[in-house]
């Protein structure tokens, strides 16, 4: 029986709770599934169950997923592992398209540190597609995060500003 099938029985209820913890069950073992296939360097396995997950997670009518946090990170995993597989394809466009989205998803939930990340991987593929401007312009975004969660002053001396670790002393 397809998920299809199983969301037939809340045909007329697609925000009923069993609904997307199904949907859930399903793209959480397919995205794990995905990722093993990533690192096994295993592409076509890893692309359709990456598929699978988009099938699963595609919100139903009337549905209220898109509000659901649980809902928003598998999301976001889902476009960081497809930009993934794109760019061991060497697929810049596409790798750049899902992690734009999957930045969309790490702002929403204040994801600060991956944020972080995401911008600067944006900036890396822009580079890799010899848009440089855009490529600055998302490099600046990473430093900026960067600046704001080590509470750097604008203007103030890197000296200053330098962070040690843990240390406080160094």
């Amino acid at each position: 029986m397809t998920l299809k099938d199983k969301l037939r029985i809340y045909e007329n209820q697609p925000s009923h709770p069993s609904v997307w913890q199904v949907a859930k069950v399903l793209a959480d073992v397919a995205l794990k599934h995905a990722v093993v296939n990533l690192n096994n360097r295993q592409f076509d396995q890893a692309f359709n169950y990456l598929k699978l997950v988009q099938k699963h997670t595609e919100p139903l009518a009337g549905s209220n997923w898109s509000t659901n946090a649980e809902w928003v990170l598998l999301r976001k995993n889902l476009h960081k592992n497809f930009a993934l597989y794109h760019q061991k394809n060497t697929m810049w466009q596409q790798a750049f398209d899902h992690l734009k989205l999957a930045l969309r998803l790490e702002q929403q939930l204040s994801l600060t540190a991956e944020i972080t990340n995401t911008s600067l991987t944006c900036a890396i593929l822009q580079q890799k597609m010899k848009n440089y401007g855009l490529s600055i312009d998302f490099a600046q975004q990473c430093l900026k995060n960067i600046e704001r969660a080590l509470d750097i002053k604008k203007g103030q001396a890197l000296q200053e500003a330098r962070y040690a670790g843990r240390d406080p002393e160094k």
